[in-house]
């Protein structure tokens, strides 16, 4: 058994929701998001969004690297995770010339 769970990307919406699929039938949660998982922060990083009930399912089941409460600015194209104490999602900067 892996300690990761299976992940499914889902479209960004800035609206941080659930992506917890416990089956590979089920639909996802959808609940509001609490918290930003990410699962490994190696290249290319693995990251979740998770309501309160699947955050403490998850952490009986798998090991994360990192966490920080979901924000809106979690789920938007573009952001990155800010390995920092504490992390946090932040835009990463454009270049323009």
């Amino acid at each position: 058994m892996t300690p990761f769970p299976s992940l499914t990307p889902i479209s960004r919406a800035g609206d941080p929701r659930c992506g917890a699929c416990l089956t590979g039938t089920a639909p996802t949660c959808g609940a509001p998001a609490l918290w930003h998982i990410a699962w490994t922060l190696t290249q290319p990083g693995q990251f979740s969004l998770l309501c309160g009930k699947h955050m403490d399912w998850a952490q009986q089941r798998f090991v994360y690297a990192d966490r920080h409460p979901a924000t809106v600015d979690c789920d938007m194209p573009g952001t990155g995770w800010l390995i920092a104490t504490p992390s946090r999602c932040v835009m990463a900067p454009t270049t323009t010339t």
